[in-house]
């Protein structure tokens, strides 16, 4: 007869249990055979993992262009974002948004 859900969990747990148990005591002899390798052979990290820029590399960022500017102090903001505070404050003085934009 089949084992049932319950005891397949059981059975399953018992197993990786004694699967770490086992990794454990083994990982010390293995850890030897590779470090004895690396001294044998002069490996380094790099040729082991690889260079690591050159397998994922990054994404070219994209230069956002100001979309808005206040011409007295330099501030800029390119509309994407929360809006900056100098921003609201010249929105609040009455300034005109179109009269911030960068020509």
């Amino acid at each position: 007869m089949s084992k049932t859900y319950p005891e397949l969990k059981i059975e399953m747990a018992r197993l990786a249990a004694e699967a770490e148990r086992v990794r454990a005591y083994e990982l010390p002899t293995v850890i030897a055979e590779v470090n004895l390798q690396i001294e044998r052979y002069q490996l380094t990290e790099a040729m082991i993992f690889g260079n690591a820029r050159m397998r994922r590399p990054g994404r070219a960022k994209t230069v956002m262009v100001p979309k808005f500017v206040d011409q007295a102090t330099g501030n800029t903001w390119t509309g994407r974002g929360t809006r900056p505070g100098w921003l609201i404050e010249a929105l609040s003085a009455g300034t005109l948004a179109e009269h911030l934009l960068v020509s």
